[in-house]
């Protein structure tokens, strides 16, 4: 996650705020920015599956998951 210390804001702000609406605002923002954290994972893992599809021929994660080795 890159955006950890902002998380860590955004709740010090959720726990201290005593306004209903605020902390609704709040907790929209977090949403969004942990979402942008998944894209953000997903587009990483797709590049790096692209990347290494070759070296990892036709393994996919559940058939690793599994115990099979590669070697």
């Amino acid at each position: 996650m890159h955006n950890i210390e902002l998380i860590r804001q955004i709740c010090g702000k959720i726990n201290r705020e005593t306004d209903d609406r605020k902390i609704e605002d709040l907790l929209l923002l977090l949403n969004a920015v942990i979402l942008d954290d998944l894209r953000d994972a997903r587009v990483r893992m797709e590049y790096i599956r692209r990347r290494y599809a070759i070296a990892f021929g036709d393994a996919t994660a559940g058939d690793m998951l599994d115990g099979e080795s590669y070697d």
